[in-house]
């Protein structure tokens, strides 16, 4: 997984999906907003409702 890739290339990063159970998915937007985790790589539905004015790059996939 592309998380994975960024990890061994030494960028601290997580995957965010719905497989993830609720908590975690909690725990990770947590870390991310704090700035405890820098890169969320992530579904559409992680972006929704999110305000964090320090992001300097998103890039959307299909």
């Amino acid at each position: 997984a592309l998380a994975d890739l960024l990890n061994r290339a030494g960028l601290p990063a997580a995957a965010y999906h719905a497989g993830i159970p609720a908590g975690e998915r909690r725990r990770l937007q947590d870390a991310f907003m704090a700035g405890e985790l820098p890169v969320v790589v992530a579904t559409n539905a992680f972006g929704m409702g999110i305000d964090k004015p320090d992001v300097r790059l998103v890039v959307h996939h299909d």
